[in-house]
């Protein structure tokens, strides 16, 4: 799955996401006339492979939601490949509070079958719901609009519903069934998943996903109708999570730039998180830290891979709280100029430059002024030089040429606060930084991600 992302992207937004880390790096020095030259270099020493492989085996190792065992296993990962490039991590822990499936099975005893169920995420994100021996006859209701129902036993039953299926869940709630289970046969995505739970309101309401073949199995058995009872164990449990941070120094070794991207990944069924998107930030990140450590910087390179992104931004806000604490950084004795973020996906190879976030919402002309000369330079220089270092190689690919042409591989206008409405750029929905909380520090902090995601 992971090969196959990063094959769609080209590499296209990954190599400008780290000329753009690179360039706000340099802090100004790009603006010699053999600074793109020298950036070049820096490109052409990425290894994509390397990146590629960070992501296969960081997706590979279990639900990565904060807290459970996948997630654990990458930080382990993470601090074991930074100290194999001989740099030693700083680790910060602190404690988030998160759902727990601590284990979901549907039993048809007709048949002494069981079949292994997820728990979903918690309705208003709090309304964690466990059940045993929860019985009622499997009823199957396709993509669950109320004419589905029709002719069907309803009132107390379990009713098997197609994931992509909106909000029809609701439907079955109000017609007295006693849980839905979701069947992924591989029509649904993640505007599916965020429609298959409350935001805001708590429902006492057990809402469980099966998948491939236990999927069709399911459906099988709920349209022969048989008898079936429900154990399901999902829990509020507080765990420890860490940010890793690691230093790289520059020539001017008190003056930094932080770069930025989430450890953890999310799900609507909470122990399937594995997230192979996110694990190429990850894997990227790994890779710049890499090149940092073989490179001579003008300014210090810090890397946080931070936690707890799901969780309220938990780790962004540790670290900045942190910092503000530090007496080297209040006394302005180091200098973190940029902190820059890295949240990228296959949704489209450009990239657009946002500090505007809908966790915290702060956008102010004062902020803006932070990144005129970051605007100039991508608008004047590093745009057309990233194009032509894409061009080049033969890394844009040939469906996406006039998209591309049309609306570009970096867009820096979105560093501008404006209306409200035009702070979000080309992003299709809602979505959080991992660099606000920076912003909010009053530090001058941005994110890469892609285009209309």
């Amino acid at each position: 799955m992971v090969v196959a992302v990063v094959k769609a992207m080209r590499f296209a937004h990954l190599l400008a996401a780290l000329a753009l880390i690179q360039l706000v790096a340099a802090c100004g020095v790009l603006a010699q006339p053999q600074a793109l030259s020298s950036l070049e270099v820096v490109l052409d020493s990425l290894n994509v492979t390397a990146v590629v492989q960070h992501a296969q085996l960081i997706s590979g190792f279990g639900s990565r939601l904060t807290g459970y065992p996948g997630y654990y296993r990458t930080i382990d990962y993470v601090i074991r490949a930074l100290r194999s490039e001989g740099l030693e991590p700083v680790i910060q822990n602190f404690t988030v509070l998160v759902p727990w499936d601590a284990g979901s099975e549907i039993r048809v005893p007709a048949l002494n079958t069981t079949i292994r169920a997820y728990a979903m995420w918690p309705n208003g994100h709090v309304g964690v719901w466990s059940v045993e021996g929860l019985k009622g006859k499997l009823i199957y209701v396709g993509k669950g609009e109320l004419e589905d129902f029709d002719g069907k036993e309803v009132g107390g039953s379990i009713v098997v519903m197609d994931f992509d299926s909106g909000s029809n869940w609701r439907n079955a709630v109000k017609l007295g069934v006693r849980a839905v289970v979701f069947v992924d046969r591989g029509g649904g995505d993640r505007y599916e998943a965020y429609s298959k739970f409350e935001w805001y309101a708590f429902y006492p309401y057990v809402r469980l996903y099966v998948a491939g073949e236990d999927a069709e199995k399911l459906v099988q058995l709920a349209v022969k109708g048989y008898e079936a009872v429900i154990d399901s164990r999902l829990e509020l449990r507080e765990v420890e999570a860490s940010n890793v941070l690691v230093k790289v120094p520059g020539r001017r070794e008190n003056e930094a730039i932080l770069a930025v991207a989430s450890v953890d990944s999310w799900s609507v069924a909470p122990a399937l998180a594995s997230g192979a998107h996110d694990a190429v930030n990850v894997g990227l990140l790994l890779e710049l830290a890499r090149l940092a450590k073989r490179a001579q910087l003008e300014r210090s390179l810090w890397v946080a891979f931070l936690s707890g992104h799901w969780q309220g931004l938990a780790g962004a806000r540790h670290l900045a709280e942190s910092f503000t604490r530090d007496p080297e950084l209040a006394s302005g004795k180091v200098v973190v100029w940029y902190v820059v973020g890295v949240d990228l996906s296959d949704d489209f190879p450009g990239v657009s430059l946002v500090y505007v976030g809908h966790f915290y919402r702060a956008g102010r002309p004062l902020f803006t002024a932070k990144f005129s000369w970051i605007q100039e330079a991508v608008s004047t220089r590093l745009s057309g030089f990233i194009r032509g270092y894409l061009e080049k190689r033969g890394l844009i690919p040939g469906n996406l040429r006039s998209a591309i042409d049309s609306l570009g591989l970096v867009r820096e206008i979105d560093l501008v606060e404006g209306p409200d409405w035009s702070w979000t750029g080309t992003m299709a929905t809602p979505y959080v930084l991992d660099t606000e909380p920076f912003v909010v520090a009053n530090m001058a902090g941005f994110t890469i991600r892609t285009q209309f995601s």
